[in-house]
């Protein structure tokens, strides 16, 4: 079960810069992962956009997001839970468990503030499912004891969402799910699968009808969100590979270096050789 859920809680110790245990450079991961700043200060990058969230900030973020610690202060205390989509299938979680847990991360990320007493029952509930995890093989009923407190966080956690966005009930129909399932796939896959069939496929759905959706619920097209994350990879590269500007054109899925450096001056106003330069 610990493959499929983590829940930690740790104060960083030395004194600023980046802590040894966490990663230094941009990362992916199968894992979804609600973070909570308990204390102290924290600087993240998601998908190379940049935040600095103090006592009571949460990020969550969807698998395969590009993630980086760029800081952390010296007197940082992180809790939260980290866990692959495997965990609902093992624990047999309701479905509209799932479609809630879905619904809080906007696709890609979510960033949150709470209050400190929201902080504090935050910082419970998470330890509470420490202590499950480590009775799961002890206790008789562990699996289901594991599940209600993975289901009492989740809830208490929509609940504060809630009360920050100021609304009265959680809005999240058939086209919220359908574009939150589209970019979890769209995350994994955009590399190797660029036709909108794959997806759309896979979704039970027209190209047509995912795209309109798309459009609907975050202002891009299908294709629009396919290419963002493309764009992303290729900073990522152009900034932490030694990769040649033809090996990154393949390694991202396009047929050819002339497609991808048109693709990557649409996007950014520079050639991909001259963002190498100037950013490094």
């Amino acid at each position: 079960m610990t493959d499929y859920f983590a829940a930690f809680d740790m104060s960083i110790s030395e004194s600023g810069g980046i802590y040894k245990q966490l990663p230094s450079g941009s990362f992916r991961s199968d894992f979804f992962s609600v973070v909570h700043v308990v204390g102290g200060s924290m600087t993240v990058r998601l998908n190379f956009r940049e935040y600095t969230l103090g006592p009571g900030g949460i990020f969550i973020s969807e698998p395969y997001c590009l993630k980086q610690v760029v800081e952390v202060s010296k007197d940082c205390h992180l809790c939260g839970v980290s866990f692959t989509y495997d965990i609902f299938r093992e624990l047999n979680f309701p479905e509209r468990t799932v479609e809630l847990i879905n619904s809080m991360s906007d696709g890609i990320f979510r960033l949150l503030q709470l209050t400190v007493s929201d902080s504090i029952s935050f910082l419970a509930h998470t330890k509470a499912i420490e202590t499950r995890l480590k009775s799961l093989n002890t206790k008789t009923f562990g699996r289901e004891l594991l599940a209600n407190s993975i289901s009492d966080f989740f809830y208490e956690l929509a609940g504060m969402d809630v009360k920050e966005r100021e609304q009265v009930d959680l809005v999240y129909g058939r086209k919220e799910l359908l574009t939150a399932k589209f970019i979890r796939l769209a995350l994994e896959h955009h590399k190797t699968r660029k036709r909108l069939d794959f997806y759309s496929d896979i979704l039970c759905v027209t190209s047509k009808h995912l795209s309109e959706t798309m459009k609907q619920v975050c202002g891009k097209t299908a294709g629009q969100l396919l290419q963002e994350l493309d764009m992303v990879e290729a900073r990522r590269l152009l900034l932490e590979s030694t990769l040649s500007i033809s090996e990154i054109s393949y390694d991202i899925g396009f047929s050819s270096p002339t497609l991808f450096s048109k693709a990557f001056m649409k996007s950014f106003m520079v050639a991909p050789s001259v963002y190498r330069k100037v950013r490094l």
